[in-house]
Parts: structure tokens; C-alpha cells; sequence
């Protein structure tokens, strides 16, 4: 399977605002639910439109995402002077789970087969989440050493 590549025009809520408790256990808000259930209808009519049928369930994948905010979401104008930080909190690792999951449900893998997931965030006028899906052509021992092959220029510190 080549790598798919879909973008959805919608950023999703942070995973610190999508959850609640009840009864004991965390459930997904409303916005959170919309946010997932939304996205996963949107992939399953994209994924209809391209004629890819089926994904395997039996082989890791490498998910990227690519999280595009406008400027004003991401850069501080009043750093150096005013602002501690130049960038504003808009942390990407509190981004990935809902996409991650609706992708998992609309291609019917579960996303324990998401073997290398990258986290990436742009400033862009077009905002949104880019999603790229492969097949890592490896079997799942064999990950590792793809991943040190893939990070030739790092600094190793032991």
C-alpha cells in the first residue's frame, strides 16, 4: 500500500479538554465525540472516493500528523519584550489522540498497529490536521533498527 495522505480543515480539542468523569470512569465530551465522530465519517467518505478497500490489521504502520495553526495560535507578539515565551501553549502531544483514534475506527486497525506515530506543528493560513498513513515495510522486531537508521544525524548521549 502507498502512503495515504488526507487533510482535514479542522483542528482537534486538546486531551485536556476531552474527557469527564462519570460514575467512575472518563467518557468523551460532546466536543470531543462531534470532533472524533465527524472525522471519522469525513476519512470513511475519502477512503470511499480513493477505492482503497481494506487495511490490513496485521502489519505496524507509521502515522505523521501535521497540525497546522495560524499565527496569532502559535506565536507570542509581544516576545521578547512583553511575553516569557515565544511560542503560546498549543501543545502538540495534547492533539493527537482523537485524530489517532478516528483514524483507527475509519480504517477498521486497531491503533495498537500504529507503530511510529511523528507529531508535528506549523504555522500555516490554511489550519488544520494533515494525516499521512503508511505501512512500515518491516515486521514489528525489526522497528527499532529502522528508527535508529532513520536518525542518522543525532546526537546519541549515554
Amino acid at each position: 500500500m502507498p502512503a495515504v495522505y488526507w487533510f482535514y480543515p479542522k483542528l482537534p480539542p486538546s486531551t485536556n479538554k476531552i474527557y469527564f468523569s462519570r460514575g467512575g470512569g472518563r467518557q468523551l465530551t460532546d466536543r470531543a465525540r462531534k470532533y472524533k465522530n465527524s472525522l471519522v465519517r469525513w476519512l470513511g467518505k475519502e477512503i470511499a472516493k480513493s477505492g482503497l478497500t481494506t487495511f490490513r490489521d496485521d502489519v505496524p504502520y507509521e502515522v505523521r500528523l501535521l497540525f497546522a495553526f495560524e499565527r496569532e495560535f502559535v506565536i507570542n507578539k509581544g516576545w521578547p519584550k512583553k511575553a516569557k515565551s515565544r511560542f503560546k501553549k498549543a501543545d502538540t502531544t495534547n492533539l493527537d489522540k482523537l485524530v489517532l483514534d478516528a483514524l483507527a475506527t475509519a480504517i477498521g486497525v486497531d491503533d495498537c498497529a500504529f507503530f511510529s506515530v511523528q507529531l508535528t506543528k506549523c504555522i500555516s493560513h490554511k489550519p488544520g490536521v494533515s494525516i499521512v498513513l503508511r505501512e512500515l515495510f518491516c515486521e514489528p522486531d525489526d522497528v527499532e533498527s529502522r528508527w535508529y537508521m532513520d536518525t542518522e544525524e543525532v546526537l546519541y548521549l549515554e
